[in-house]
């Protein structure tokens, strides 16, 4: 069991890792930069520029959501750990 805790624990230091290389929290910065222009009245009065934003935030949420999928399986990974080890005892 000790060994699969250790795995997973170097599975999070590398997924810490990708994140800082992904610059998630510039992305998630960016993000509600672009979120907060769509709010705008005349957010659509060039819709070219508007689609392109869109198209900016759906691939944004799109890419932050698969880092936090990843994120939560590797929580719940742990936590089944820690079960299978409580129930060892």
């Amino acid at each position: 069991m000790d060994e699969l805790k250790n795995h997973l624990k170097e599975l999070r230091e590398r997924l810490f890792l990708f994140q800082e290389k992904l610059s998630l929290e510039e992305k998630r910065k960016k993000l509600r930069e672009l979120e907060s222009q769509t709010l705008k009245e005349s957010f659509w009065d060039d819709r070219i520029t508007a689609q392109k934003i869109s198209g900016e935030i759906a691939d944004l949420q799109n890419e932050l959501s698969e880092i936090e999928k990843l994120e939560e399986r590797l929580k719940g990974a742990f936590e089944i750990a820690n079960l299978a080890t409580l129930g060892q005892e």
